[in-house]
């Protein structure tokens, strides 16, 4: 008798998932707006460099900056009881221009390449609680945005940014592992608004940049999108 409804149990409970499963195929992907709260969010990245080493020359330059910004919750009254998303992505951008500030405008590259990107991010309900680290840190390499000098003044030079062959316009293509989605939705929906994002982004440049460089770029991300 134990062993049949050990049995039944088990059979209820796929059927339980069966169901679930099914209702989120039917659900189409959920579109929240500007979802970090960091859509036009200034981001200045200076040099980074490490403690007790002397500066190398070297014919690349990292850059590192931190940010913040804060969301509201979402409606979810119109997603069935028991069903969470799977999947949240969210192409990070930057604006069509950029700046970097220097003592020595003159000594700016004509144009730089971002070669590699890290995004370290922390996301916590208003309360506190939940909350998630990114890990690991999200990180990518290649060819993603260049830039392209323009006019200078005696303290920093402007640059246009151009889509990469890599990820376009994106300097960031953010995916979340399925607990940290699953954490985000409790976020989202629960707890206490607005909620806060926090972290920062650490890039190397195909230049030699001045070492009291500091690239000032503005983040876009006006939409991240849930996948059920």
């Amino acid at each position: 008798m134990r062993t049949f409804r050990t049995v039944a149990v088990v059979a209820a409970l796929a059927l339980v998932l069966s169901a679930c499963a099914l209702i989120n195929n039917f659900i189409p992907d959920q579109q929240i707006a500007n979802p970090l709260g960091i859509n036009g969010t200034s981001v200045t990245m200076s040099a980074v460099t490490t403690p007790g080493l002397a500066p190398q020359a070297a014919a690349t330059t990292t850059l590192g900056g931190s940010f913040s910004g804060s969301f509201p919750d979402i409606d979810a009254s119109q997603i069935p009881s028991g069903v969470h998303p799977n999947g949240f992505t969210a192409p990070i951008d930057v604006s069509a221009s950029a700046s970097v500030a220097t003592a020595t405008p003159s000594a700016l590259p004509a144009s730089f390449s971002i070669t590699n990107v890290t995004l370290a991010l922390h996301v916590e309900d208003g309360s506190g609680t939940p909350s998630f680290d990114l890990a690991p840190p999200y990180t990518h390499s290649g060819t993603l945005l260049t830039f392209t000098k323009g006019t200078c003044t005696a303290s920093a030079c402007d640059y246009s940014v151009a889509a990469g062959p890599d990820l376009g316009t994106a300097l960031i293509a953010l995916d979340l592992s399925s607990s940290d989605v699953a954490t985000l939705w409790q976020i989202v929906t629960a707890g206490t608004s607005p909620n806060a994002a926090s972290g920062s982004i650490t890039v190397t440049v195909d230049q030699a940049l001045p070492s009291d460089a500091a690239l000032t770029v503005t983040l876009e991300s006006p939409t991240g999108t849930l996948t059920f």
